[in-house]
């Protein structure tokens, strides 16, 4: 579990970030950038979940990418299911509308 200070070091460092807590485990995680979504859109097409994954990898701060594998081989939905909680704060949303004018 990170300290107040580390916290306070990623908030300056990032700007924005994220807590994600699944079944008692806390997850967290820095905001992700442009060129890292674009990354994401172009993977995406050939897998959603090893595109997923590897947003995940790459915005995680906390546990480790280690302990977080460990973590995923033991529960691989765990993957999917953090990411559906950073699609609002990564802007992926779909709170969204279009009105013609």
């Amino acid at each position: 579990m990170p300290t107040p200070e580390q916290i306070q070091q990623w908030k300056d460092q990032y700007k924005e970030v994220y807590l994600v807590t699944v079944e008692g485990k806390e997850f967290y995680f820095r905001h992700l950038t442009r060129s890292e979504y674009k990354r994401h859109l172009d993977t995406v097409r050939k897998s959603t979940y090893d595109s997923s994954y590897t947003l995940l990898i790459t915005c995680l701060l906390e546990p480790s990418p280690a302990e977080m594998n460990v973590l995923i081989e033991q529960k691989p939905g765990l993957v999917i299911t953090i990411i559906n909680e950073l699609q609002e704060p990564f802007g992926i949303t779909e709170d969204a509308s279009l009105k013609k004018l």
